[in-house]
């Protein structure tokens, strides 16, 4: 058999309803698996990430004097110790970054920690009035309007030779200087952290003490005679960071010998993470059988009706390897075509869904894994699942003799 006959034969088959019908449905199916595992792969990263971030290695002692820094930090596997009142940060109002009706905002955070801190450019802090801010910088909030969406406008991103050396005014929320300015001049950026905000910038910890809150919460209560009181509660705690997720058990439990009740900075919903993992694994299974059976019965079907095509072309002296040949290298483009389609439903879905319903993740500086070694690995196994079906139908009906094939 000739190159240009194989390849007039295969341009025609490619071109049957039965092929078209199954690359359309081959896609589609393909497509929800592909989600399926991306949905598993990212549960599974974002667990592992998170704990293994400082967030995750993060103990809280509430109630405890803090001069009580040094001897827990003696203890073992302690990466650094400090006031609770640094654990989270704050956010504050920037009119030099306001633009297109968009408030400008910066998240601070002091550094605690310069290891942690990786400069791309400029300096890092090294007195007062100086900040350092992310090398991807989105010096604003998610909520860029007055609906509930959250987005991110990429077109608002500022890099290290746009902000190096702007200088900046905040308001202090601090109760012993409320509403007085304080400037700022960024001077280095560093590499964008893990579950940091886009608009994370960090300065020393007696800059935020001076712009930050004395309290850590105001709350209130009315007395017997019905006049309303407020009670101001300070910081009084430790944030512990561990050196290593696997050490936090340790650590906890030196800490209850010292007679300390520590508590995990960020506890997961395990309940609830198990069932967004276990109900996309359960829909992946059942998809691909599905789709096995759904691919095996079409191309029993296609074989079956080209039963008397391969009793002709026997007849005009072509033999079962080149037949085969021909219906392998046919299958092989249907396969390629449909995980073509596949992959840019896939992207398409993606993005959008990066965009919308997981801006969060990008907001917080959290890679959203593309779990390409799987899909790979998927659609190689679907490629030779394809090849093995074909083989095993279209070789049992090859063996068949030419009058019993022309007779179908």
């Amino acid at each position: 058999m000739t190159l240009s006959d194989k390849m007039f034969i295969i341009k025609h088959k490619l071109i049957t309803k039965r092929n078209i019908i199954l690359i359309i449905v081959f896609s589609v199916l393909l497509t929800v698996i592909m989600g399926c595992i991306t949905v598993i792969n990212l549960v599974i990263n974002f667990k592992h990430d998170t704990f293994n971030s400082e967030i995750g290695r993060t103990l809280v002692i509430e109630n405890i004097n803090e001069d009580t820094f040094d001897e827990v930090s003696k203890l073992d596997y302690i990466d650094y110790v400090d006031s609770n009142k640094y654990i989270s940060g704050g956010e504050f109002l920037v009119p030099e970054f306001n633009t297109n009706n968009i408030d400008g905002s910066i998240f601070f955070k002091p550094i605690l920690n310069e290891e942690t801190l990786e400069i791309i450019e400029g300096q890092n802090v090294k007195k007062s009035g100086e900040v350092i801010c992310p090398a991807k910088f989105y010096p604003h909030s998610t909520y860029i309007d007055d609906t509930t969406n959250q987005k991110i406008m990429n077109s608002l991103y500022l890099n290290s030779k746009d902000i190096i050396g702007k200088s900046f005014n905040v308001i202090s929320s601090n109760e012993d200087y409320q509403g007085k300015e304080y400037e700022f001049t960024i001077v280095g950026t560093y590499a964008n952290k893990q579950f940091d905000y886009l608009n994370t910038c960090y300065l020393s910890k007696e800059d935020y003490d001076k712009i930050s809150s004395k309290y850590a919460s105001i709350s209130g209560y009315i007395d017997e005679n019905g006049i309303e009181h407020q009670v101001y509660n300070e910081y009084n705690g430790l944030m512990i960071v561990v050196d290593d997720v696997k050490h936090i058990d340790i650590v906890s439990k030196q800490l209850i010998e010292m007679g300390y009740l520590p508590k995990e900075n960020f506890i997961f919903d395990t309940e609830l993470l198990n069932y967004i993992a276990y109900i996309p694994l359960l829909l992946c299974i059942i998809v691909i059988i599905i789709t096995l059976n759904i691919v095996y019965a079409f191309l029993l079907k296609k074989c079956n009706y080209n039963k008397k095509n391969y009793g002709i072309l026997r007849s005009c002296g072509y033999t079962n390897k080149e037949i085969i040949n021909v219906e392998k290298w046919s299958t092989i483009i249907v396969f390629f075509i449909s995980c073509l389609i596949s992959l840019i439903i896939y992207f398409i879905i993606y993005f959008i869904a990066q965009n919308t319903i997981l801006v969060e993740f990008v907001y917080n500086n959290y890679t959203l894994p593309i779990p390409y070694l799987y899909l790979i690995l998927l659609v190689a196994i679907f490629l030779l699942v394809f090849i093995k079906f074909e083989n095993r139908i279209i070789t049992k009906i090859l063996n068949k003799d030419i009058q019993y094939l022309l007779e179908r």
